[in-house]
């Protein structure tokens, strides 16, 4: 840029010389050629002053594209003088930008320094609950095992409940097959004229009459040996009633039941060569069916179990030594069902 303005001062400097000069050459010259025509200095000189012209008239062209270019440079210059106003404005605009920024940017710090605090209070807080959680969750599955055993066993009261019910549902049914037995046996009875029976549920006490003696003329056999006689019950004269004396042979044949709850039995009933037939099957069914009542209503046992039979004076048990000891044949015969 220097040396360009150099020459450009050169160039204008020459120009300004240019008319005097050419005027003394022109000059002198004239005064040359009228005394040294043929000097060759003067050519030369004349030759070199062509030279000369032509250089100068090139450097006016080139003075000229200089001029252009210092145009062009000025127009470059303002452009680049309005562009660094320009980016001057930018400048100052991303100056307040990063003000705006350092300062929002101290505010994230700060609320970062905050979320860490509060970060690290919640770790604190999360470890602390862990640690609570801990025997929390042993209680939780000590819990869990409580309920799963209170399920089991209320699955299992449930089952019982139900057996239960369904128990209870069969004794309704065998209190009501006894009520209508002691229905009939009143009936019976009373058809009879023996005087009506007492509670089938529960067995009598003894009359003031004769009193029975226990008599076992055979043992009590195996309940599987079919038809074999268990034990035979013994009533008094002209009674229904089952005597104290009884009651603990009923009770073994009782037991015997429960501890095998597919035994069965066959109670007959028998009754002594007195009164009329009628009456003597009326009252051995009666106390078949009352000693039957008290296996029922003391053992629990089903009526499906029981097979009740009666026959009159014809018909002897089968332990009868001696169809004259009519003590023997008022009697109610238990044995193995066949």
């Amino acid at each position: 840029m220097r040396k360009k303005s150099f020459i450009v001062v050169l160039a204008s400097l020459i120009l300004a010389q240019m008319p005097l000069w050419a005027q003394g050459v022109e000059t002198g010259g004239e005064q040359g050629r009228g005394y040294a025509s043929d000097a060759v200095g003067g050519d030369a000189f004349y030759n070199e002053f062509l030279v000369l012209k032509n250089e100068i008239g090139e450097l006016k062209v080139l003075v000229v594209a200089l001029k252009d270019e210092v145009v062009n440079k000025r127009t470059e210059l303002n452009s680049l003088q309005t562009a660094i106003g320009d980016s001057m404005k930018a400048l100052n605009g991303l100056k307040e930008q990063n003000a705006l920024l350092r300062a929002e940017a101290n505010e994230n710090s700060h609320a970062l320094a905050s979320l860490q605090q509060e970060k690290t209070s919640i770790q604190d807080s999360l470890a602390r609950l862990r640690a609570e959680l801990t025997p929390l969750q042993e209680q939780r599955d000590t819990v869990r095992a409580d309920i799963a055993r209170a399920q089991s066993e209320l699955a299992a009261l449930t089952r019982q409940r139900d057996q239960a019910s369904g128990e209870v549902a069969a004794l309704r049914k065998q209190q009501e097959d006894l009520q209508n037995i002691t229905a009939r046996q009143t009936a019976e009875i009373a058809a009879a004229n023996i005087g009506p029976p007492d509670k089938v549920l529960q067995p009598a006490r003894s009359v003031q009459s004769e009193p029975v003696r226990s008599v076992r003329p055979e043992p009590v056999r195996n309940y599987d040996d079919d038809g074999a006689v268990l034990d035979t019950i013994y009533f008094n004269p002209d009674s229904t009633d089952l005597a104290p004396g009884v009651i603990p042979m009923l009770d073994t044949i009782g037991d015997q039941m429960l501890q095998n709850p597919g035994m069965k039995i066959t109670v007959r009933g028998y009754s002594a060569p007195a009164g009329t037939a009628d009456g003597q099957l009326s009252v051995s069914r009666v106390r078949a069916q009352k000693t039957a009542a008290y296996l029922m209503a003391n053992f629990d046992i089903s009526l499906e179990r029981i097979v009740i039979e009666w026959v009159g004076a014809a018909d002897k048990p089968r332990n009868l030594e001696s169809t004259s000891d009519f003590r023997r044949l008022r009697a109610v015969e238990v044995s193995a069902a066949a």
